[in-house]
């Protein structure tokens, strides 16, 4: 069914609309459904044929990692299947967040690389490197 575009944004043009009951006569929509009005959002983004869902904004006092970890909780307790991923900046957030652990050791070991190299010893850099750990990383 398509509706006249004048008609598209008056919820009460949703009462004009008959359909045919079982004995054959017309009936208005609204005998036969409640019509209420509800926040929805206004597109539906599609991944392949998928729907791309939730879509959500952040509280003020909520970080993005914290939602996306609730978000992936109630998922797994009350989807069936498996969920798909979040859509645009959590997306993001959670590839960028996949080989953080990989590139900090990375990082470790080009800076110990260098260090070794400029200090020609193996043990030096270590010294340095244990200095700029956490517990002393205000020293940094």
């Amino acid at each position: 069914m398509k509706l006249d575009p004048k008609y598209q944004l008056d919820p009460d043009a949703l009462s004009m609309l008959y359909i045919r009951s079982s004995g054959g006569q017309l009936v208005p929509l609204n005998a036969v459904a409640n019509i209420t009005k509800a926040g929805r959002a206004f597109t539906v983004n599609h991944f392949g044929q998928k729907q791309r869902s939730p879509f959500f904004n952040l509280r003020p006092d909520v970080s993005l990692g914290e939602a996306i970890s609730s978000i992936h909780k109630v998922a797994a307790k009350t989807l069936l299947n498996d969920h798909d991923q979040l859509p645009g900046t959590a997306q993001a957030f959670e590839s960028s967040m996949q080989g953080l652990g990989l590139l900090l050791l990375m990082a470790i070991l080009v800076i110990y690389l260098v260090l070794g190299i400029l200090y020609e010893s193996f043990i030096h850099p270590l010294t340095i490197l244990s200095d700029c750990l956490p517990p002393a990383s205000a020293r940094c």
